[in-house]
């Protein structure tokens, strides 16, 4: 069932040009510690004025409930007064929502929502204040149509997407989105304004409905539409439609029978300036049936990052087709690592010419045999010609000078430091303990054992190397 519906020439709370407003109220007016600067925006359920902080000086944005169909203003007292007696009750019921909403709207704390500061009653009807934003309407702040870039406005719908979350998380709706209750800053940071909370509770209990034209989901013009998050996300969707192709989208109920609103990711001339993934989100949203919508923001965020839309490019692996995974179990679980059934992954070239390097199967490399037999023939000569703790001594030096090469050796085929300390002194002092008690070549043949053989009986490596491996 479809209600009567009045259209809404609502102009923007804070951006709008001023206009002749003659039931405004006239500057200069003192209201609480606020006095009215000027009229800048009247709707079909309020007035929105600039004022000023009496003693701060401090400019602050007034909303005013007045709803135009059922109230009017005394031309000299100023106080609103509903119609008639028999407009009494909801008048009054009317006032009791607009403050609720106020109170709703104070809790409120993001930085992509305007705040509001205070409410209170005067001139018979009520009244709350909210910062003053200094920013432009989103259509007027964005670039023309034929210019605007998806890295323009992809941040600015991104922060209303997550503005949107937070309301939605505190189990309430906007109701009114549309692009004069979005403004940008000039720091492209946007800001949503203008709650449609109470007025679409007004319109409900008087059988009217106030529609933002082209903006206003089908559901929010059925008496017993199922209203949710997708109701924002539609009139999010259309202010988008709106800053891309600088059109206003077509009314819900007037694409029932036959839907003219184009679709953006088809449309070749956007795609240079946005990514077909941004657009087809923004299609989703605008999707005349809520079920065919994206249903909460963060559906939509993840949409727009492609994870809905777009298809992973398969590129060829340059070494061709790699084996298939072992079969699925009778359990339902692969076979463990340690099986051998999974196909081994190539080594990096770097480190498979290092391992060619080794010795013995060890940890030194073959490049290194020359220094070994020139430090064995040293210790073995200098201990042969002095006495035992001379000779120890000279061992204990020489290995010192040789903890540096052999260390730069271990770590680069994974070992640490510390492995060569010990291993190094080990090998000089038996060398030279042998040296001296027996024969040269003897002694020789020890050492050389000692320094080629003993490295790849060290066991398991310490970490990784420099190749990470």
């Amino acid at each position: 069932m479809m209600r009567n519906v009045n259209y809404e020439s609502h102009m923007s709370s804070i951006g709008a040009v001023e206009e002749d407003i003659s039931i405004a109220l006239p500057k200069g007016l003192k209201l609480g510690e606020y006095r009215i600067l000027r009229a800048i925006g009247q709707g079909g359920f309020g007035i929105t004025y600039l004022a000023e902080h009496v003693d701060t000086k401090k400019e602050y944005v007034i909303k005013e409930n007045m709803p135009a169909s059922f109230s009017r203003r005394d031309e000299r007292s100023y106080k609103v007064t509903p119609t008639g007696a028999e407009m009494l009750s909801t008048f009054e019921w009317a006032l009791d929502r607009f403050l609720q909403e106020a109170r709703t709207l104070s809790r409120l704390q993001h930085p992509n929502i305007v705040q509001v500061k205070a409410a209170f009653k005067a001139l018979g009807t009520a009244y709350y204040v909210m910062e003053r934003i200094k920013g432009r309407e989103l259509h007027e702040a964005a670039p023309p149509p034929g210019q605007i870039t998806e890295a323009w406005l992809r941040p600015v719908l991104e922060g209303i997407l997550q503005a949107l979350n937070y309301v939605h998380s505190q189990n309430l709706l906007h109701r009114d989105i549309k692009p004069s209750n979005i403004l940008v800053d000039e720091f492209n940071h946007p800001v949503l304004i203008d709650f449609g909370t109470a007025r679409e509770l007004v319109s409900e209990r008087t059988a009217t409905m106030v529609e933002s034209a082209g903006y206003t989901p089908l559901e929010q013009l059925q008496s017993k539409g199922k209203r949710g998050a997708w109701t924002d996300i539609y009139a999010l969707g259309c202010t988008m439609y709106r800053v891309i192709t600088g059109e206003n989208p077509p009314r819900s109920i007037d694409r029932l029978s036959e839907d003219s609103c184009r679709k953006l990711a088809e449309d070749s001339s956007l795609l240079s300036r946005f990514s077909r993934g941004f657009l087809q989100s923004v299609d989703k949203a605008l999707a005349v049936h809520a079920r065919n919508r994206w249903q909460d923001t963060q559906e939509w965020l993840q949409g727009m990052n492609g994870s809905a839309f777009s298809v992973p490019e398969i590129v060829p692996l340059p070494l061709g087709t790699p084996p298939p995974l072992p079969p699925v179990t009778a359990q339902g679980t692969l076979p463990p690592l340690s099986s051998g059934a999974y196909p081994q992954a190539p080594m990096p070239t770097s480190y498979a010419n290092l391992k060619q390097r080794t010795f013995f199967k060890g940890r030194c490399g073959r490049g290194m045999w020359w220094l070994h037999l020139l430090i064995c023939f040293c210790l073995s000569a200098l201990a042969q010609s002095m006495g035992d703790s001379e000779a120890d001594l000279i061992g204990v030096l020489v290995c010192v000078l040789y903890i540096y090469a052999m260390g730069r050796r271990f770590n680069d085929v994974g070992y640490s430091g510390w492995w060569v300390i010990p291993y190094v002194l080990m090998s000089g002092i038996v060398t030279a303990a042998l040296a001296e008690s027996s024969s040269g070549n003897a002694a020789f043949i020890v050492g050389f054992l000692a320094l080629a053989v003993v490295p790849g009986c060290v066991p398991g490596q310490k970490g990784p190397n420099k190749y990470g491996v």
